[in-house]
């Protein structure tokens, strides 16, 4: 594809040409200039997000001295949504992250899963939630931080993801997720202190 970009040769007369524009002319000239900048910065930021993919950890500087690690739960247009280790979640310019794969860790889950061609249901929990560790000796068992649920070649498309606290019978929250194109689905998780189940319906 041809590069039509030309650059200024003589910006001397570029700035003299501007002093001689009216005003209007000066705003609809500043609509084009800012509009311009808008689409070098968002195809940016697309090509630094491409980096990166769902369920990966990265690592941010907050800007006030000290930093962050967590998991990619989305890839917005010029952001990446992260969940961190603390519990909270942050919109981050991909520019600011760094991979922080070496320091991975698996979270401390359980899951089991049946899918079919159009649905698919997942059951979560706490690995160290046991009988003889709640109820027997009381132990004060600490969550699981946000995470991220992979579940391997489940079909390529789009996916409504439904959230259900298995305590009240309840859903938490429903979200869409889209699988790659390997037909691998990630399902961005909450923190659990207990466990939850998912529910997956194929929207196409």
């Amino acid at each position: 594809m041809a590069d039509n970009r030309f650059e200024l040769t003589d910006r001397a007369a570029a700035a003299e040409a501007i002093r001689k524009l009216s005003e209007g002319d000066l705003h609809f000239l500043n609509r084009l200039i800012v509009e311009r900048l808008k689409l070098i910065h968002q195809a940016r930021s697309t090509v630094m997000l491409a980096n990166f993919n769902v369920g990966d950890r990265v690592r941010f500087p907050t800007g006030v001295g000290d930093e962050k690690t967590g998991v990619i739960v989305r890839l917005n247009k010029k952001t990446a949504s992260i969940a961190t280790d603390d519990g909270q979640r942050w919109n981050v310019h991909p520019g600011y992250l760094s991979s922080a794969g070496t320091d991975a860790i698996e979270p401390p889950l359980l899951a089991w899963a049946m899918a079919g061609r159009k649905t698919a249901l997942v059951w979560v929990r706490l690995e160290s939630r046991s009988w003889t560790r709640v109820c027997a000796n009381k132990e004060s068992l600490p969550p699981c931080p946000p995470s991220v649920l992979l579940l391997p070649q489940l079909g390529t498309g789009r996916w409504k993801a439904e959230l259900w606290d298995t305590w009240s019978g309840r859903a938490m929250q429903e979200q869409m997720v889209e699988s790659d194109t390997d037909g691998n689905l990630r399902v961005p998780l909450p923190e659990i202190a207990k466990d939850l189940a998912v529910r997956l319906n194929r929207i196409d």
